[in-house]
């Protein structure tokens, strides 16, 4: 006899609809698998026929072949174990032959039947609306996930013997859970507030103009001046997600497999701080079958990289391209995977070895050993990085708080870049951007006028520092930026020149390379 049902597969952040086709026979006792699978895929069937007997029907010995349609790119992963159930059980005549057609079923298997939450369910569920499907069954586990796909009802199911009963009895309507609902809301459920940071004022101003145009920024100086304080509290002056960002990142993290415990919408952005040691995988994602890296994991977020010298040069040149695309293409034999990276880059890093150049007092480091170390950053690299900020030691006053005085909170600096951010989106609402970061040359001409000083001015500094022209793009994009946050129309010399400050690489430091 022969029964299909329906599941499907996740390829990038994608889902493809996979049919499930179960054909029973009289003849040799045997359990094939077929249609392209890895090796969890083949071991379904020993879950399968172990569940299906643990809740206490018959498994005959007949001659089952088991075909996961199409065949033409390779099944992986867990989630076909119900589906696949589903399919036998139909097939040896336990269930009507339309009873899940307009269903798609995932979930992995126990031996006892109960059936375990899976990675890519929301993919799965948008695949499932898109392709005219009305109900998703997925584990209990996954529910919340599941629900906030609008125009498809979902079910979360525990066992498979509870999954049965549902198409058995067709009561998909009665057990279908509410769709979530989407709430706007402002503020950010954290305890690291930027009021905590003591002094270091200009490196709170570059961190707002870095959050307001999502610009890259790139923070240098002495050890235990709060470099990584200040990265940690980035993310709790940007902008809630709105609710198209907040799928985006939920369905990357449904993909990888790290969906909060308590599921539904995401409103906080992601902040990722991968360890120095991180493999080129690690960071960009890929292998043998493309999955996504933490560059994917910040996506609309903050890539925090401390330490940034400790990297692996290697590792760090791979960032060149997805920070100009946003994206990450991995091609192989059979295809290519594309992931999106819209993060912003935050980065730290000590000016040497010791960490305390240029205090020739406590450096211990020669020129060379400087040289040296600064020299595992390529120019290449430096040029894609909108914000360089010298952060300097904090005086003691600062610390103690005796000279500190109307100190801005992350709620105060959050609702400056929102109006920031709100003049760009006026700004670009008939362009396909959303910040003045993502310019290209027609939109600088076209937003960034200079007057004759303030050419003048960038041209000399262009000529001296022999700056790129990727260089000279990323010096307008932050000084329009600079003019936003002062409610002006045009840029002027003074913007120009803040945005210089914040470019330009002291040679004495870095060094000629």
């Amino acid at each position: 006899m022969f029964f299909k049902t329906f599941c499907a597969a996740v390829i990038g952040v994608e889902a493809k609809i996979v049919r499930i086709e179960a054909d029973v026979n009289a003849g040799l006792p045997v359990f094939q698998m077929v249609g392209y699978l890895n090796s969890e895929v083949k071991e379904a069937k020993e879950r399968v026929r172990s569940s299906i007997k643990n809740i206490g029907l018959s498994f005959p010995p007949k001659r089952i072949t088991v075909n996961l349609s199409p065949a033409d790119f390779r099944k992986e992963g867990t989630s076909y174990d119900l589906g696949v159930a589903v399919a036998l059980l139909g097939a040896f005549g336990c269930l009507d032959f339309d009873a899940s057609s307009d269903c798609i079923l995932v979930g992995e298997l126990s031996l006892d039947g109960r059936i375990n939450g899976v990675a890519g369910v929301l993919p799965i569920v948008m695949a499932a609306r898109e392709n005219g499907f009305r109900y998703c069954i997925v584990p209990k586990a996954n529910i919340k996930e599941a629900a906030i796909v609008e125009g498809i009802k979902s079910i979360g199911v525990e066992s498979l013997e509870e999954a049965l009963n549902i198409i058995q009895e067709k009561s998909y309507e009665a057990r279908a859970v509410a769709t979530e609902e989407w709430n706007d809301r402002n503020e950010h459920i954290t305890d690291k507030d930027f009021s905590d940071v003591s002094g270091q004022f200009m490196i709170k101003r570059a961190a707002m103009i870095a959050v307001a145009g999502n610009h890259n920024m790139l923070m240098q100086g002495a050890s235990g001046a709060g470099k990584t304080m200040i990265a940690e509290r980035i993310p709790g002056i940007m902008p809630s997600l709105t609710r198209e960002e907040s799928l985006e990142v939920i369905r990357i993290n449904s993909i990888c497999g790290v969906m909060d415990k308590a599921g539904g919408y995401i409103y906080d952005r992601p902040f990722r701080a991968p360890h120095h040691s991180i493999s080129p995988t690690g960071l960009i994602g890929g292998g043998a079958v493309p999955k996504a890296g933490e560059i994917s994991l910040a996506h609309k977020g903050v890539l925090f990289l401390d330490e940034l010298t400790e990297f692996k040069r290697s590792t760090l040149e791979l960032l060149r391209i997805p920070l100009e695309n946003k994206k990450i293409i991995h091609t192989r034999n059979n295809g290519s995977v594309e992931f999106p990276c819209d993060f912003t880059l935050i980065a730290a890093m000590n000016p040497c070895p010791c960490g305390n150049y240029p205090n020739k007092l406590k450096c211990t480091c020669s020129p060379m050993q400087i040289k040296r170390y600064l020299g595992r950053l390529s120019t290449p690299l430096l040029d894609r990085i909108d914000i360089i900020t010298q952060v300097k030691e904090v005086e003691y006053s600062l610390i103690t708080g005796v000279d500190q005085k109307d100190v801005e909170t992350s709620y105060d600096m959050r609702k400056k870049i929102e109006k920031v951010v709100s003049i760009q989106h006026d700004r670009f609402k008939d362009e396909n951007i959303l910040y003045n970061s993502s310019m290209d040359g027609r939109m600088i001409k076209k937003y960034c006028v200079l007057d004759k000083e303030s050419r003048q001015y960038i041209e000399k500094i262009y000529n001296d520092n022999s700056m790129s022209a990727r260089g000279y793009y990323k010096v307008l994009k932050v000084a329009r930026t600079i003019a936003d946050f002062a409610g002006k129309e045009r840029i002027d010399l003074e913007d120009i020149e803040e945005a210089v400050m914040y470019r330009c690489i002291d040679r004495n430091v870095y060094g000629e390379r």
